[in-house]
């Protein structure tokens, strides 16, 4: 957990160019592809005093050029994996497939300066002579950076370690040397590195250590001696000859690197040790590590208990509850109650919390969060305070049990048998747990009791996204908790609400769980339509689980024009329509056609009333026939869609998760899942093409699914399916321009704008291009997400777009809400600005143009 702290150096640094040039240092630029910041955020524990005469050359100028690995293929350096593997499905490092064996075992060996190809087959010489031209600290960094960018890490250990015997200042380069080792997934081999440098008489410094520490957290879950090694450097702080002086982020990034790998001991230790004032003491970052490493830890033991030890479990988590709750009492007296060293409070700490209470088993604990959020933001409790009931907490827990027992069928293959011999007499006796002394119990009924309006300088925290997900996370947990969820939304996102939360996408996503609950398939395609898609927010997720309500809410005589105008929405939505969505409307489809007595009130089948049909089963049989072929005229356009993307836009092996969706404008499509939905709907062509329906199908919309039958016939061949396998479908070029044009269409017309021209002489001779002129308070005034797209041109010829925009409006900083072309009248002087009643700012077009 990476988290910074308002105004502190790390927050600073954060904000400026020092990230992109770290990026530099530690080779990140290779081919050309910067990474997220997020892999690169750490704790830093350099105050102004501690870093103004080493953080002075650690800034670099500009990313360096590219530099072409013309190394020898023969070589680790040249080969192919050294550069793979930079970017995962989370766009983030692969700590596991960062380096291959033999390079790690090569960075080892540099590590260690026992390489045989290392500083031995560099000459000092040629260190030397580099080594002459960089005598500037920032100068030997950069050039350290170049260097590991093109993957010779020889030659950059090398060279820092001779600048380092001929007494250079080379700490920065150092660091850059460290930071690479672990970004490559090698803790021990950094850990050797910064051993090396410590004998050579380089001490580190603060961005030593962070990088250090944080390294160690990022390091794969299970890699032997991680704690261990942290443990060694975070003690080094305390020394008496360190330079450095100890700070709380250091406690920090420790307690990160013990919870990030399980040690709980260790932990507790360290969080024992902390004072209750100074710069050591906890703060936020602090309580909302350990609550995390509380939960952690949980989750831990309970994956190793078997599916019927559902006391246990219970036991365990109630047990969690209670350490969290512990935490959350000195959170509050520090808060509120701490007259002499008080600390504020923030969201992250209150999400901690939440997301503790949200993994126990009780009812109590899921209205737990209610009062947090009452005590903290001032969120009205909406629900009944419930009663206990065991029986309830045991079903809950089984049915999770459940779950994780069909995702993962082989976690507890193996029963409990004890060793005996051929008498049947146990040889070894199974150690038992030893039993713990109950401790008195401890009352937290006061715990989350309203502090704000008994003090005049506290103040409550403003609800986001987050808060609102986990608001409702705890109302789907808890029994009988959909009524609240609903309550809290419309709490929430109420207009008139001064704490109103803009939901995001992930909150409407669960609200739409909410409403599955509910079977209120009515409200879910209303928020669809009226909120969702014309803030731009939908995505094939969001669709999936709106249709969901629709397939628990089949008793709805409404349901089938419910999802229908899910899939429309769909349809004008997304790029490409999901293949779980479609997945989910035809499960729909097959229930309600597997129960033909629903069908009789079904509205949306158009039915015709003039026809007498006296035999109830070709009355079931109209029926069905009349739900298939709506069905089939509904998914037609998806069909098409998705087979012209099969078959013209190609696909490609494997995805990168969010990088696709950078890329490619929408969620990465599988082409299994895919070729799964076409047989399926085969399928429902063929059955309703057999002898016994083809009475009720006109012959016109025969013929069309006959030659549909034979265009999806390809998907059910096994040689398809498997050519498709672990491969992404693409939309193409037409597709994507089309989409493109439809979402300007459904977020209507822009709003018209007025130029001002300053220098009304020059607008005469010479044609406006687009809002360059755009006076001052417009462009500062904030824009709704509908305005977020190119406006249409009012001149004598076809738009030509924005190619041409003066270079002022390209240097003028700009909300990324308003980067829109606006309207033009070429070939006209432009007027001033008139302001209206309605705050909008009209245009006055000559009638010349106007005719």
């Amino acid at each position: 957990m990476s988290i910074q702290l308002p105004g502190s150096v790390l927050s600073r640094t954060l904000r400026s160019r020092l990230i992109q040039q770290r990026l530099v240092n530690t080779g990140s630029y290779s081919l050309g592809k910067s990474l997220p910041l997020n892999a690169y955020r750490s704790h830093s524990t350099d105050t102004a005093e501690d870093t103004s005469a080493e953080f002075e050359h650690e800034t670099l100028p500009n990313p360096p050029p590219k530099v072409e690995n013309n190394v020898s293929p023969d070589t680790w350096r040249g080969h192919k994996e050294h550069f793979a593997n930079r970017r995962t499905s989370k766009g983030g490092l692969s700590w596991s497939q960062h380096a291959s064996k033999a390079e790690k075992a090569s960075l080892t060996a540099i590590a260690s300066n026992s390489t045989p190809d290392g500083e031995e087959s560099i000459s000092h010489k040629t260190l030397d002579l580099e080594l002459k031209w960089l005598a500037d600290p920032r100068a030997l960094a950069d050039r350290v950076a170049r260097i590991l960018q093109s993957g010779d890490v020889s030659k950059a250990a090398a060279l820092v370690r001779q600048a380092q015997r001929d007494g250079m200042s080379c700490g920065v380069a150092w660091n850059n040397l460290i930071q690479y080792f672990m970004d490559r997934g090698c803790p021990q081999a950094a850990f050797k590195l910064y051993n090396d440098m410590k004998k050579r008489g380089r001490m580190p410094n603060s961005r030593t250590y962070t990088i250090m520490l944080t390294g160690f957290r990022k390091s794969p879950e299970g890699t032997p001696g991680v704690v261990k090694d942290a443990l060694r450097v975070y003690r080094s702080i305390f020394a008496e000859n360190s330079p450095v002086k100890p700070s709380i982020i250091h406690t920090n990034a420790m307690l990160s690197v013990c919870q990030r790998h399980g040690d709980m001991d260790t932990l507790w230790r360290i969080a024992g040790e902390l004072p209750e004032e100074g710069p050591e003491a906890p703060d936020m970052v602090t309580y909302s590590t350990i609550l995390t490493a509380i939960q952690f830890a949980a989750h831990a033991d309970i994956v190793k208990m078997d599916r019927s030890e559902i006391d246990r479990v219970i036991s365990r988590r109630a047990q969690m509850v209670t350490e969290g709750k512990r935490i959350w009492a000195d959170v509050v007296y520090r808060w509120a109650k701490d007259q002499t060293h008080p600390l504020p409070i923030d969201n992250q700490v209150v999400a901690s919390m939440a997301s503790l209470l949200l993994q126990g088993a009780n009812d109590r604990d899921f209205y737990d969060v209610f009062a947090l959020y009452h005590q903290t933001m001032g969120i009205p409790i909406l629900a009944k305070i419930p009663d206990e009931n065991l029986n309830s907490a045991r079903r809950r827990v089984e049915r999770e049990l459940e779950r994780r027992h069909k995702s993962d069928p082989g976690s507890n293959m193996e029963d409990d048998v004890p060793f005996v011999d051929h008498d049947n007499k146990v040889l070894r006796r199974i150690k038992t747990e030893p039993t713990v002394e109950e401790e008195e119990e401890e009352n937290f009924d006061s715990l989350f009791d309203q502090v704000v309006p008994d003090s005049e300088n506290l103040s409550y925290l403003q609800p986001d996204n987050k808060d609102l997900t986990l608001i409702l996370d705890a109302c789907i947990k808890m029994t009988q908790g959909a009524s609240t969820g609903t309550a809290y939304w419309d709490h929430l996102t109420n207009k008139d609400n001064p704490a109103r939360v803009e939901p995001d996408n992930l909150s409407f996503i669960e609200y739409f769980r909410v409403l599955r609950i509910t079977r209120s398939s009515n409200t879910a395609t209303r928020v669809m339509r009226e909120q969702m898609v014309p803030a731009g927010l939908a995505n094939g997720k969001a669709f999936h689980v709106a249709l969901a309500s629709c397939r628990r809410d089949r008793n709805n005589r409404k349901v089938l024009v419910h999802a229908n105008e899910l899939l429309d929405l769909m349809l004008q939505s997304c790029l490409l329509p999901d293949p779980r969505t479609l997945g989910t409307y035809l499960e729909l489809v097959q229930k309600l056609s597997d129960n033909p007595h629903t069908l009789m009130h079904l509205v949306g089948l158009d039915m015709d009333s003039g026809r007498d049909t006296r035999s109830l089963p070709t009355l079931g049989k109209k029926l069905q026939t009349k739900l298939r072929l709506r069905a089939l005229a509904t998914l037609r356009p998806h069909i098409a869609k998705l087979h012209e993307a099969m078959e013209k836009g190609g696909s490609r092996a494997g995805y990168k998760g969010r990088w696709d969706v950078l890329e490619t404008g929408s969620e990465p499509i599988l082409g299994q899942n895919c070729a799964r939905i076409m047989a399926w709907v085969r399928l429902i062509i063929d059955e309703t093409l057999k002898t016994e329906y083809a009475l009720f199908v006109p012959k016109d919309e025969r013929k069309i699914l006959q030659s549909e039958s034979q265009m999806l016939k390809k998907y059910s061949d096994q040689a398809t399916n498997q050519k498709l396998t672990g491969k992404t479908v693409k939309a193409t070029v037409e597709q994507r321009n089309e989409f493109r044009l439809r979402q300007l269409e459904l977020r209507g017309p822009p709003r018209p704008e007025k130029r001002v021209s300053k220098q009304p002489e020059e607008a005469e001779s010479q044609p406006t291009e687009g809002v360059a002129d755009k006076p001052q308070e417009q462009a500062d005034q904030p824009q709704t997400p509908a305005a977020r797209e190119p406006t249409e041109e009012v001149t004598d010829q076809p738009t030509e777009g924005v190619a041409d925009k003066p270079q002022e409006q390209v240097d003028q900083p700009q909300n990324p809400a308003a980067r829109q072309p606006t309207e033009e009248v070429t070939g006209q002087p432009t007027e001033p600005a008139v302001v209206q009643p309605q705050e909008q700012v009209e245009r006055t077009v000559p009638e010349k143009t106007k005719s």
